[in-house]
């Protein structure tokens, strides 16, 4: 009696594995198109020879979709959950903080003719920003949204609330970006503002971030997430 009770165990068991793993497979198949896709639109550098051009663009790609996945676990895990305790709530703040500067800072200098022209004045070239630059920093933004979101509707803010240091440095923040367009006398004194907002919040990734559980931090969520470009 006791053998066709661990076969039966054992079935689930391996039918459950094959579809992690073909998951898996799916995942990365569609990584690898998705970076393809990337490395097509990617405008050739011209300062170098075809087939490094080529290379480069490629490992771009991958870079790029790489980096943008990492984003997808926390945010799926929450949903899994139900709950975001265990996420430290700084983390996610200024990590939506972080992104929101940075894809001012971003959509500026790829969009803007008088940015690029005052970039361009100032250090002799164009803003060597592109089209990749542009989507990672905006599908960043959204899932960092996402995840700021999630605690406010699982939890709430009331439960999982901010510490004071991180509400104290995200106001130091916005009042320095602020006072940097009112007394700046170029638009672009205000992407620097926006984009040391970005390098600040490099810096506070290092630290260990604030959590009560290590079940709700996600597998690419306990370390920094450094952006393309930056």
């Amino acid at each position: 009696m006791d053998e066709p009770l661990a076969n039966n165990t054992e079935e689930p068991n391996i039918t459950e594995t094959k579809g992690r793993l073909r998951r898996r497979l799916i995942t990365l198949a569609c990584m690898l198109i998705a970076a393809g896709l990337v490395a097509a639109v990617t405008p050739d550098d011209s300062a170098l020879t075809k087939p490094y051009a080529y290379i480069s663009a490629a490992l771009g790609g991958l870079y790029f979709v790489a980096w943008s996945v990492s984003f997808w676990p926390q945010v799926l895990l929450n949903k899994q959950r139900k709950t975001t305790v265990g996420l430290s709530p700084d983390f996610a703040v200024l990590n939506a903080f972080a992104f929101a500067a940075y894809s001012a800072y971003t959509l500026a200098l790829y969009a803007s003719p008088r940015i690029r022209h005052q970039y361009k004045r100032h250090h002799d070239h164009a803003p060597e920003v592109r089209f990749a630059d542009v989507l990672f920093c905006l599908h960043a933004l959204l899932l960092s949204s996402v995840t700021v979101g999630q605690i406010a509707y699982y939890d709430g803010f009331a439960k999982q609330k901010p510490s004071r240091p991180a509400r104290y440095g995200l106001a130091a923040l916005a009042l320095y970006v602020a006072g940097t367009a009112i007394v700046g006398h170029e638009a672009l004194q205000i992407l620097y503002a926006l984009s040391y907002c970005r390098n600040q919040r490099r810096v506070d990734g290092v630290k260990p971030p604030r959590r009560r559980a290590a079940e709700g931090m996600g597998s690419s969520s306990g370390r920094w997430r450094g952006a393309p470009g930056m």
